[in-house]
């Protein structure tokens, strides 16, 4: 099913027919949303304001001075070239914090926030939280640029997936992503955008990612309600080639043949002519025959493979913040096995390696975390530092 309005929305069921069961079924629902007929508005730049997080390095510092081009928010509250900024923030909630209050008592519009980080550091939870619902709130969105070797990169995928914005790996190559990233925000055409996805009581969410191209596991989704709308903040979008794709991944009573209720969506945003809004229902079939019930949707069962790599790097993360060693251990068999299927030895040789030093010396830090999540991501690894 294809929705078109300046956007397109492309919806995939897999299986487009599901088996007759006495037991829960797989569903996965693919929703790509382009931006198809973007051209035909006129672009709306957004006025980008960046934070630094932590002290820079020199050449950084640099790069933001003299490339970049953009204004920074100070501690005081004004907005300063780079190399003006006296009062870096300490944390990443405390960036978000800061340029969420200057928003407050500015009233700027139209804003879209760079957190440069360096530093990586402890964060309280439940404030990060906290605050980043407060700058969707104000519906605004953020991209996140690492700008030093050893951070936490799970974390800031997730914060800058959340603020519907993406991170960007790389001390070496931070300076590119971020003037691209600018260009993007200067000729966007859709912005503010949202997902809203409401599922059916009778439905239990598995996980669900954002695939643009590599995937990021969506914590949020495995908590929310039963048939109210979960909303997701989407990056915005410029060109007919801009897209992002949701994979959702549930289990479903599929007892009797029929016609079953999935989910229901909306999509809603801006463009500089008209706010544009999309709804609809998706559904499933099913039959107790065989044959009719035999296919596949090739298309989502090759998003399902791409994510596998980042629900297992979830589930070490999380194995990690626990101290759960053997749980660690386990992950590698499978995700070396994926990877081998893929044809690719060198990310197996590195998962060999690390699962080697686990076993040898009862450590994993954040080193290899970064390791994994780097190979799940398909990025290619820096050198240590």
């Amino acid at each position: 099913m294809t929705v078109r309005k300046h956007l397109s929305l492309d919806v995939r069921v897999n299986p487009p027919v599901a088996p007759v069961s006495e037991d829960y079924v797989e569903v996965s629902v693919a929703l790509t949303i382009r931006g198809q007929d973007l051209v035909e508005e006129a672009p709306h730049p957004a006025q980008v304001i960046g934070v630094l997080v932590g002290e820079p390095p020199a050449d950084v510092l640099d790069s933001l001075a003299n490339d970049l081009g953009i204004v920074f928010l100070d501690g005081d509250g004004q907005l300063k070239p780079a190399a003006e900024i006296t009062q870096p923030v300490t944390t990443l909630s405390a960036g978000l914090g800061r340029f969420s209050q200057w928003i407050e008592g500015s009233g700027a519009e139209d804003c879209h926030l760079f957190l440069f980080v360096s530093t990586s550091t402890l964060e309280n939870g439940d404030r990060l939280g906290e605050r980043v619902e407060a700058l969707r709130n104000l519906d605004v969105r953020a991209d996140i640029f690492g700008t030093r070797h050893m951070l936490d990169y799970r974390l800031l995928g997730q914060v800058a997936l959340m603020c519907g914005g993406r991170f960007y790996v790389g001390a070496d190559r931070w300076c590119q992503d971020a003037t691209l990233c600018l260009e993007r925000q200067r000729s966007r055409r859709f912005f503010k955008g949202r997902l809203g996805i409401s599922l059916t009581s009778n439905l239990i969410p598995v996980s669900a990612f954002r695939l643009d191209p590599a995937p990021l596991h969506v914590r949020d989704f495995q908590v929310q309600p039963a048939n109210e709308m979960c909303w997701f903040d989407l990056p915005v979008m410029g060109s007919p080639q801009d897209e992002t794709i949701w994979l959702l991944r549930c289990l479903a009573p599929r007892r009797k043949s029929g016609e079953y209720r999935i989910l229901d969506y909306q999509v809603m945003g801006q463009t500089s002519g008209s706010p544009i809004t999309m709804s609809g229902t998706i559904s499933q079939s099913a039959s107790a025959s065989p044959s009719a019930s035999s296919h596949i949707d090739a298309v989502v069962e090759v998003y399902v493979d791409r994510t596998r790599a980042a629900h297992w790097v979830e589930t070490v993360g999380q194995a990690y913040v626990r101290g759960d060693g053997g749980k660690i251990v386990s992950t590698f068999g499978p995700f070396m096995q994926h990877e081998s299927l893929n044809g690719r030895p060198d990310n197996v040789q590195r998962l060999w390696s690390l699962k080697g030093e686990l076993i040898r010396g009862g450590y994993f830090g954040l080193k290899e975390l970064n390791t994994m999540w780097c190979l799940a991501q398909s990025i290619e690894l820096e050198p240590p530092g």
